[in-house]
């Protein structure tokens, strides 16, 4: 979750109906690593997602600054 603050990654559980949110749960928040998260996927019990997009570095289908260009960082968050 980006846009809104420091950035984050959250989980909503939703009841049954999948209409309403149960509850919330941060999984990640403010750790250095973490500077645009994007883009997760779920593989087992574990939730894998791209730290550091560089989005914030991109405009009109290109990098703004080249030069602040840098590898991509995937994180991993185990899930219970």
């Amino acid at each position: 979750q980006y846009g809104n603050g420091p950035y984050r990654v959250a989980r909503w559980r939703l009841e049954r109906d999948g209409r309403t949110v149960k509850s919330t749960d941060v999984l990640e928040y403010r750790t250095p690593l973490i500077s645009s998260p994007t883009t997760g996927a779920i593989l087992g019990k574990s939730f894998y997602f791209i730290a550091n997009s560089g989005v914030e570095n991109y405009k009109d289908g290109k990098a703004v600054d080249p030069a602040k260009l840098e590898s991509i960082e995937i994180a991993v968050i185990e899930l219970d």
